[in-house]
């Protein structure tokens, strides 16, 4: 059973790094067509309720970039943070932050609010991917960051997961085991998918 288990495992992550390669390409290529996707999906109000702390991220490479989403929710009230990697293996921390904020040099090219900012708990949490499906899986570098974080901030309480993406960065299907955390939400520059996973799926 063992053994089964870790060619399970490792046929699992040979599917995930073969997407994970073809789903760089593609993103380069959504970004370079789509220039102002940022500003659309920036032009989305999402249907929060009041006084939510919205997470985002700070965007690197490709990425598609939230900060017009956290601006413009700031001013419909809500408090914004972005994520922080305190050690390789744990949950991501939350600082507050909002234009000015001093940042600092994190790890893998990101950039983080210093220690000087608040730490604070996100119940809406906006998440970076390279590909996602219908159902709300993603799939990220492989780090676990987020996988980790999400399954802590549930079991802490509220959160609603909204990953970030382009239209076309959807496929099929995103291989996934019990440890991957579906989303809630993908926004894109053409709107928001509900994703349809049911408790228990797999």
């Amino acid at each position: 059973m063992a053994k089964d288990n870790a060619s399970t495992g490792l046929e699992l992550a040979a599917a995930k790094d073969h997407l994970r390669a073809k789903a760089r390409d593609r993103r380069r290529g959504l970004a370079a067509a789509d220039p102002l996707a940022k500003k659309k999906i920036a032009r989305i109000t999402l249907d929060l309720e009041p006084d939510r702390i919205l997470a985002g991220y700070w965007a690197i490479g490709d990425e598609l970039d939230p900060s017009g989403v956290l601006i413009h929710h700031m001013s419909l009230g809500h408090r914004t943070a972005l994520p922080a990697v305190v050690d390789r293996d744990a949950p991501l921390v939350f600082r507050e932050w909002m234009p000015g904020t001093p940042l600092v040099g994190g790890l893998f090219g990101t950039r983080e609010p210093d220690h000087q900012s608040a730490v604070m708990r996100p119940t809406v949490l906006l998440v970076p991917l390279l590909a996602f499906d219908r159902r709300g899986y993603r799939l990220g570098w492989g780090g676990g960051y987020y996988d980790r974080t999400i399954e802590m901030l549930k079991q802490d309480g509220d959160v609603k997961t909204i990953g970030i993406a382009y239209a076309g960065q959807e496929v099929a299907q995103v291989p996934h085991d019990d440890r991957d955390q579906p989303l809630d939400w993908i926004l894109t520059q053409e709107g928001l998918i509900q994703g349809t996973t049911e408790t228990g799926d797999s």
